[in-house]
């Protein structure tokens, strides 16, 4: 009768420690998101979202001409369902043809959340006007590869 339990006891023991140990699923990785995102609607100046394997993150401000007139570099990650991204550089083509490279440190899209459908990406977020935070969404449609 002892031994069983101690058998009993002893299993207890190993549940307990399985069920509790902290798993490494608090960051999610996800494929969906990898690729290039254009605005949408296209404004006058066009966003594109780079989302790159291995957390690396671009956004290109376009201008008319078609060239990125600025790029902000990063990293990003899913997390608990929101997506996060935190930008380190800036690149700035100035009119002269000047590249001016700045070191940042600053979130994009404020506590934001993702959906992706139909090879549209929803971002919901909020901003910051001077008078107080609104809820903001912004949506990009991803570009697709001709082969």
């Amino acid at each position: 009768m002892k031994k069983t339990l101690n058998v009993c006891a002893l299993l207890f023991m190993l549940t307990v420690l399985l069920v509790s140990c902290k798993k490494k699923d608090d960051v999610e990785t996800t494929d969906e998101l990898i690729g290039s995102w254009d605005e949408n609607p296209r404004q006058s100046i066009n966003r594109r979202l780079n989302f790159l394997p291995g957390g690396k993150f671009s956004l290109e401000v376009l201008g008319t001409d078609g060239y990125a007139q600025l790029t902000v570099d990063g990293k990003y990650e899913i997390q608990a369902g929101n997506l996060n991204i935190d930008i380190s550089s800036t690149l700035e083509r100035q009119p002269s043809g000047k590249l001016v490279i700045t070191k940042t440190n600053y979130r994009l899209f404020e506590k934001a959340t993702y959906n992706v459908k139909n090879l549209v990406l929803t971002i919901d977020y909020t901003s910051y006007p001077a008078d107080a935070p609104i809820p903001t969404q912004v949506k990009f449609n991803k570009i697709q590869d001709i082969d």
